[in-house]
C-alpha cells in the first residue's frame, strides 16, 4: 500500500516512477503509470504494449500525449477507449467518435469530458444507459435546457445529478423543487 502512494506521489523522484511502472505488482505499476511525473516514453511504452489495465492506467494520464491518446482511443478493451475518452487530452474529434461506441464505459468517459463538444453532451443526455445520462448531468458544461430534461429523468440518481450540477439556473431548481415537495 505504501509502494503504491509513492508511485502515484507527483513528487517522487522520476527514476523511482519508471521502476515502479515495470512493477511486477499491478497495483503499483498502475500509480506510477497514471502518475503525471511518468516520463512520457514510459508512457508510450506501457501505452503501445502493456496489458489492458496497464494501457489504461497510460489513459488516464493526464500527461499522455494526444497521438497516444488517439491509439488507445481505438483499443480493443472498452476500459481503456473509456479512460481515454475521459482525458482532457483526447482530440475533440476523437470524443465525437466515441460518444457513438456501444459499450457505456466509453460513452461515459465522453460524458464526463470537459472538452465534450456540447451537441455530443446534448446527444448523450437521452443514452439509453442511466450512468452516462447522470454522467452528462454532473458535467459542468451541460446546457440549461438539458438538464431540465434530465431532472424528469426516471432514475433518481440521475435527477439528484441534475439537481446539484451549479450550472442549473435556480428558478429551475426552484420549480423542480416546488413540483416535488423539496425546500
Amino acid at each position: 500500500m505504501v509502494l503504491q502512494q509513492v508511485a502515484g506521489n507527483p513528487r517522487s523522484p522520476r527514476d523511482i516512477i519508471v521502476r515502479f511502472a515495470g512493477s511486477y505488482d499491478m497495483g503499483i505499476a498502475v500509480r506510477a503509470l497514471g502518475n503525471v511525473g511518468c516520463p512520457v516514453g514510459v508512457l508510450a511504452q506501457y501505452g503501445m504494449g502493456g496489458s489492458s489495465e496497464l494501457r489504461a492506467a497510460v489513459a488516464g494520464n493526464r500527461r499522455c500525449p494526444p497521438d497516444l491518446l488517439g491509439l488507445l482511443a481505438a483499443d480493443l478493451e472498452p476500459e481503456v477507449r473509456g479512460r481515454a475518452a475521459g482525458n482532457p487530452r483526447i482530440a475533440r474529434g476523437w470524443l465525437v467518435r466515441l460518444a457513438g461506441d456501444s459499450c457505456p464505459v466509453v460513452r461515459l468517459g465522453v460524458a464526463g469530458n470537459p472538452g465534450v463538444p456540447l451537441p455530443v453532451l446534448c446527444r448523450l443526455g437521452q443514452d439509453v444507459d442511466e450512468f452516462v445520462r447522470a454522467e452528462v448531468a454532473g458535467n459542468r458544461r451541460t446546457p440549461p435546457v438539458v438538464l431540465g430534461e434530465l431532472l424528469r429523468d426516471p432514475v433518481p440518481a440521475v435527477v439528484l445529478r441534475a439537481a446539484d450540477n451549479p450550472g442549473l439556473p435556480a428558478y429551475m431548481l426552484a420549480m423542480w423543487q416546488l413540483a416535488h415537495g423539496k425546500r
